[in-house]
């Protein structure tokens, strides 16, 4: 139903409802906030109420390059599809216990579901046949979006220290740093653990890698925490 609602919100009058668009994002806040028990949560969720969603994600499109004011709103519906109902993750996915502010979690699911626009239509492109490329060649460059992979880092490590502890923290940096499972149980943080529970420490910060990648829909992440993460004993480990 909510698929059929955005795109009449789309095409009545061929132009986007903003008002209605935003009339949705704040329908799936309403129906979160009896979910969250804390109060401190549920009063920082409860002020996201006016917030124009829409405003914001129409002002990242056009600052990641999509500068025609159509294209720009068409994306705006893909990307608030991709939020809110396929995979939907941006609400449906929050974890009343342990994922970070709302603000955040809704500006990184922003940069990334506008990378991954922008991903699909470079494949696009790239199967064009060469008359139709050499069209799109002769428009002016637009720029290219910049969301470092620095930013997800940082917040699956606030995510990780809510989660799991500052413990996951320092076992996801020493594996970036290109550490082995043998290296980092030396160290006076892990040396304490038996190897079962080091076991353990990587598998719970491997699902928890699984699950902050599922809610901000970016794949290459996913993949790369669980390459990252492989289980201790394995050739690469």
């Amino acid at each position: 139903m909510d698929n059929f609602k955005i795109w009449l919100l789309l095409t009545e009058g061929g132009r986007l409802d903003r008002d209605g668009f935003n009339s949705l994002f704040r329908s799936h806040l309403e129906e979160l906030l009896p979910r969250v028990s804390d109060t401190r949560r549920r009063d920082a969720l409860a002020a996201m109420r006016d917030t124009d969603w829409i405003g914001y994600i129409l002002t990242s499109l056009r600052n990641a390059g999509y500068h025609d004011q159509q294209e720009r709103e068409e994306a705006a519906h893909d990307l608030t599809v991709s939020l809110l109902v396929q995979p939907g993750q941006l609400f449906a996915g929050y974890d009343p216990r342990g994922s970070g502010p709302m603000p955040a979690r809704f500006a990184l699911s922003v940069a990334n579901a506008i990378r991954n626009l922008r991903r699909a239509k470079a494949r696009r492109y790239q199967n064009l046949p060469r008359a139709e490329v050499d069209a799109a060649e002769s428009v002016p460059a637009r720029g290219p979006i910049h969301v470092e992979d620095d930013e997800i880092i940082d917040a699956f490590r606030r995510h990780l220290r809510q989660s799991l502890g500052q413990l996951a923290v320092e076992l996801l940096d020493l594996r970036l740093d290109g550490m082995t499972y043998r290296e980092i149980g030396r160290r006076a943080s892990f040396n304490r653990m038996s190897r079962w529970q080091l076991r353990q420490l990587v598998a719970r910060t491997r699902e928890e890698g699984r699950s902050f990648a599922e809610s901000i829909n970016d794949d290459e992440f996913q993949t790369m925490v669980e390459r990252l993460l492989v289980r201790p004993g394995t050739s690469s480990s």
